[in-house]
Order: C-alpha cells, then sequence, then structure tokens
C-alpha cells in the first residue's frame, strides 16, 4: 500500500506540475471566469469561522466520502469483472473528467478542471493498480490536507 501511494503522490505532483506549467504558457493564470481566486476567499471564510483541526475533520470525511463514490463503485466492479485493458482506461478517463466537473465549482478555470480531472485520473488508476481504496484515500487526503495547510498558513500570514 505503501508504495502505490507513494508513486500516486509523485504522479499527483508531477501532473500538478505539468498543468501549471501548460497553463502559464498558455496565459491562464490561478483564478476564475470572474477574475476572483475563490479558493483564497473559500479558505479564508472556513480559518474564520473554524479552527484547522476542525477543518482537517471536515477534509478527512470529505475525502473518504468522494473516494467511495468516485472510486468504490470502480472498485467494486473490479471485484466482480473482468474487463480489458481498454475499458479499465476508458472507465479511468470518465471517471477523472466527472471528478473534474464535480469540482469545478471550486475553482471554474480551465486550469483548475485540469488539476482536478488530473487527481481523478491518478486516484482511479490507483485503486485498480493497487485492488484498493486505500492508496487513493491517503493520497487524497495528503493533497487535499497539503493545500487545506497552505492556505492556512497564507491566511495567518497576511494578517
Amino acid at each position: 500500500m505503501v508504495k502505490w501511494t507513494g508513486i500516486g503522490l509523485l504522479l499527483q505532483i508531477g501532473g500538478a506540475v505539468l498543468i501549471i506549467f501548460i497553463t502559464e504558457r498558455v496565459g491562464e493564470g490561478e483564478t476564475n471566469s470572474s477574475g476572483k481566486n475563490d479558493w483564497r476567499k473559500f479558505s479564508e471564510e472556513i480559518f474564520k469561522a473554524e479552527g484547522w483541526h476542525r477543518l482537517m475533520i471536515v477534509v478527512i470525511m470529505t475525502v473518504i466520502v468522494e473516494e467511495l463514490i468516485f472510486r468504490g463503485p470502480i472498485y467494486i466492479t473490479m471485484l466482480f469483472l473482468e474487463l480489458p485493458a481498454l475499458t479499465w482506461f476508458l472507465i479511468i478517463i470518465i471517471d477523472g473528467v466527472i471528478f473534474g466537473l464535480v469540482h469545478f465549482k471550486e475553482d471554474s478555470s480551465l486550469p483548475g478542471f485540469f488539476s482536478r480531472s488530473w487527481t481523478g485520473i491518478v486516484l482511479s488508476w490507483l485503486v485498480i493498480k493497487s485492488n484498493s481504496l486505500i492508496p487513493s484515500v491517503s493520497v487524497h487526503i495528503l493533497w487535499s490536507g497539503s493545500f487545506i495547510g497552505i492556505y492556512y498558513l497564507a491566511a495567518k500570514t497576511s494578517k
């Protein structure tokens, strides 16, 4: 499990760096279509209302629910059906795109969509390669938690 979690984190970081590099070259930037950075506003509101430890509990619970919704069906299908590799490839891509679309409300920019779609693809791939939900849950918690931690520190230092 640790091996697949490590590989998943490396893929996630590599994909994020690539998406940032491409979008910076294209000139998309970090703001959404209205020109606002919704994540910054979102994190500032949450950190005013709750402590970071409560927020991390919410992150963990949200991740577990998301993984059960998005990767749970893949895992269950994998247990009962023997599907060809191309079918799994399509399932991973479709799941990733749906994951990106569901999270589009958080950051309605093209880089945000691609970043979250890539996250969904990596997490789905982890489930299939490891035959477990544990690595995808672990990577998702570490990934989301690191962003919440960064925004928390940014909100604290900008005061």
